[in-house]
């Protein structure tokens, strides 16, 4: 899973870096519970290779929820690659050394707590995950381009030429709920996600009821066949087991992280112990080290790039699913960015082995800045990615195997 050193790798000399602040409105369908824009960082990185200049891509969104403004990943990055600037890279495991060393020169302290106990907030890191997940992947990219390997061949091989997504719902009420993944049947999606109702806060005994029939309503509206999902963005922990326990008979493949952020390792076992339901961790993954734990515990993976901090650690949290006692669900989801933070989740959906559930990668359809796009094959969202129903394909050209055009960032950086 975590690739051995490939011989003979042509190694890339770390020049100047451009950081472009993106902010890219939703959709009105998704805007009311995201926020009115997607807010992040891309990298575009120089280096140069036996051939000549390239530039190797890469992203950092802004994850408010957890401070990371779009203005503090920035800062973070422009530190970084100017501390590399002149600095050469000559394989995979280069670049990870590069990054340890980046982060190790700048300590900064763990979480309090002890393991199996709930944690306080993290410290901010002296390279934050997503502005690392942006270098890591910039520096694979201009590795991958400088040697025609394509960002999945560096992490271990290309195992796959599509990669098959869920669909996020967005309807509320039942009624839209049926509505809206007739719709997403339509197009030939066969794994729908729901998000929770905001009523667990307000009336958890209404919740219930309303949960159940919105989940009924996709079922039927689906059809057989249909997967079905649920996200409980961390409820607290009174709430998670009556969630858990309410939701016993309805045969989700994945319920997504019912804890809160910050529950520790003894938490989410208790849980998963007795659960019907698949459990999965997306925002717990953020402690490093609590993530490779939970697999062994009997919790899933939803992993994010941004969250894990890059490739390498997502394809190590998923060696570890792999590894555990028992099978556990892993996922790749992206944190709403653009076709470039999207491309790399694919390259890494597509190195996974055993390869993951129907990934959350079907994203820029939210972009306001994607609307009316077309051409290519299938369904061409935008920024050399091509999709054909709930398949997108793994773009072949070496590196991230696409670039964003100019066209692109002006979208992408465009105010109202």
């Amino acid at each position: 899973m975590i690739p051995s050193p490939l011989p003979g790798l042509a190694p890339v000399r770390i020049g100047a870096a451009r950081l472009v602040r993106v902010r890219v409105p939703y959709t009105a369908a998704l805007g009311g519970s995201f926020g009115p824009s997607y807010q992040g960082v891309l990298l575009a990185l120089e280096g140069q290779g036996p051939e000549g200049r390239l530039t190797g891509w890469g992203e950092a969104p802004a994850l408010s929820a957890r401070g990371m403004s779009a203005a503090a990943v920035e800062a973070a990055l422009a530190r970084a690659v100017g501390a590399l600037a002149g600095v050469s890279v000559g394989g995979v495991m280069d670049v990870e050394a590069r990054l340890e060393a980046l982060e190790d020169a700048e300590p900064h302290p763990s979480p309090a707590g002890e393991a199996g106990t709930s944690r306080q907030a993290e410290a901010p890191a002296a390279l934050p995950a997503p502005s690392r997940n942006a270098l890591e992947t910039a520096l694979l990219d201009l590795l991958g381009r400088a040697n025609g390997l394509s960002l999945a061949d560096l992490l271990g091989g290309r195992r796959r030429d599509t990669v098959e997504c869920n669909a996020l719902v967005l309807g509320q009420r039942p009624e839209a709920v049926a509505v809206e993944v007739a719709g997403l049947r339509a197009r030939g999606f066969t794994t729908v996600k729901l998000k929770a109702s905001p009523l667990w806060h307000a009336d958890p005994a209404i919740a219930v009821r309303f949960e159940l029939e919105r989940l009924a309503a996709a079922r039927w509206s689906g059809g057989p066949g249909l997967r079905l999902r649920l996200d409980l963005n961390c409820l607290d922990s009174d709430l998670a087991e009556l969630a858990v326990a309410s939701l016993a008979r309805e045969g989700l493949e994945v319920l997504e992280q019912p804890l809160p952020a910050t529950a520790g390792l003894a938490e989410w076992a208790g849980l998963a112990a007795w659960s019907a339901s698949p459990l999965a961790a997306d925002e717990s993954l953020a402690d490093r080290d609590l993530a490779p734990r939970l697999p062994d515990a009997g919790v899933g993976l939803a992993i994010k790039l941004a969250t894990v901090g890059g490739p390498l650690a997502a394809l190590r949290l998923a060696r570890a699913a792999a590894a555990a006692r028992r099978p556990v669900p892993v996922l790749l989801s992206t944190s709403m960015e653009t076709a470039v933070g999207v491309a790399a989740a694919v390259q890494v959906a597509a190195a996974m082995e055993p390869p993951p559930l129907a990934c959350g990668l079907d994203t820029l359809r939210f972009h306001r800045a994607a609307e009316g796009q077309g051409g290519g094959r299938g369904e061409a969202r935008s920024g050399g990615l091509d999709w054909s129903g709930a398949h997108v394909e793994v773009p072949g050209g070496p590196g991230l195997g696409m670039a964003p055009s100019g066209a692109d960032i002006a979208r992408w950086t465009a105010r109202d």
